[in-house]
């Protein structure tokens, strides 16, 4: 029971990962647009001798180096589980179709079941799958 109760808590997980993706995206662009500007600014101070200003725009370009050492991994880390976590939906059917499989292996009679019974439980499956789709779309769902 333990195994569906997690993969019911899937969609809950990908929800609250979300946020540390888009937030930590956003900031590694702005510090990384940033991080650039100052450095370049710094090049430009410290050629034209303004080296006042130069070790100002070095203390920002120090600054935003920190800010994308801690924004990069939480993005790469978020990116990689939103991807690699599944949805409900996708975890029951991996869960649901490793079993049969399972069952199927270990259950000699299970084994002797004739091609046509296979057809038909494919064409009812991809049936249902027809069915969820067109309900959705009269949802408003995609």
């Amino acid at each position: 029971m333990n195994e569906i109760y997690w993969i019911t808590r899937f969609d809950s997980i990908n929800t609250a990962i979300l946020p540390f993706l888009i937030i930590g995206t956003i900031l590694s662009v702005v510090v990384t647009v940033g991080y650039y500007v100052t450095n370049g600014q710094y090049i430009h101070d410290k050629s034209k001798g303004c080296i006042s200003n130069a070790e100002e725009d070095l203390g920002y370009r120090n600054t935003f180096r920190d800010i994308l050492k801690y924004s990069i991994p939480i993005t790469t880390i978020s990116f990689l589980l939103t991807i690699f976590i599944p949805s409900t939906k996708e975890a029951l059917l991996i869960y649901g179709i490793g079993g049969t499989v399972d069952y199927i292996k270990s259950n000699p009679t299970a084994r002797q079941l004739p091609d046509k019974c296979i057809i038909a439980l494919d064409k009812w499956v991809d049936s249902i799958g027809i069915k969820e789709k067109s309900d959705s779309t009269k949802n408003g769902k995609n």
